[in-house]
């Protein structure tokens, strides 16, 4: 099976919504986005997509952007830059064997959630702030979730998704619920399931965030590693 194109990881978005993610977004010439009840994200093929992008947004609405730390800054004379967050881009081209942690955890049903579940969903988002979360984020891909007592206490799912790569979101678990081993579990099942199609997995980690040392840690133990630093704004 022939290694997908590394350098669509430079401009994920872009390649998202232009490519297998199309229907789920709008463009206008080298400018495009999420619709926005799908999810805030936008992109641009390259720097002078941004007056075209301008042309995407009403007042008031905003926009994010992702690219490589290295890529020539965006001109934001007609937009108001609100933040720049430095991520992590962790790839896993082979997934790693993973044992349960305990025998609870090999009696783990995982659920795949869908439209019924949104509110659930956007309910342990806003609890819990693994990145933007919205009603329809669900429709990006594939999602899976853990519940207790008819609550949903953990998931998983899949956002941009690129020929060759599906790039893992959404990871978060219920407070009263941490330390079961739930995200390992779920990241490693859409791990299985991306590989199974011959795509690769990858996700992004905020840099100096409270939970960085500890998630990067647990996405190495999956078989990601390192790629490259990428910039939100």
């Amino acid at each position: 099976m022939p290694e997908p194109d590394l350098s669509l990881l430079d401009n994920p978005v872009w390649h998202a919504i232009t490519g297998p993610q199309k229907d789920l977004a709008e463009s206008i010439g080298t400018a495009g986005r999420y619709r926005p009840e799908v999810s805030p994200f936008g992109g641009i093929a390259d720097v002078t997509g941004m007056a075209s992008l301008v042309d995407l947004l009403s007042p008031g609405e905003t926009v994010l952007l992702a690219g490589v730390e290295s890529a020539p800054a965006p001109d934001f004379d007609h937009l108001e830059l609100l933040m720049s967050v430095p991520v992590h881009q962790m790839l896993c081209v082979q997934p790693v064997h993973r044992a349960p942690d305990s025998q609870s955890e090999v009696a783990t049903d995982l659920v795949q959630l869908g439209s019924a579940d949104s509110d659930a969903m956007v309910a342990l988002a806003t609890l819990t702030e693994p990145g933007p979360f919205v009603h329809e984020t669900h429709r990006l891909g594939r999602y899976y979730g853990i519940f207790d007592d008819g609550e949903l206490v953990a998931m998983a799912g899949e956002r941009f998704t690129m020929p060759g790569f599906v790039e893992v979101s959404g990871v978060c678990t219920h407070p009263t619920a941490r330390g079961k081993g739930y995200a390992s579990l779920l990241v490693h099942h859409l791990v299985q399931k991306s590989h199974e199609r011959g795509e690769w997995s990858f996700l992004h980690v905020r840099i100096g965030s409270p939970s960085e040392t500890s998630a990067v840690g647990v996405y190495a133990r999956l078989g990601f590693s390192h790629h490259q630093k990428m910039t939100v704004h």
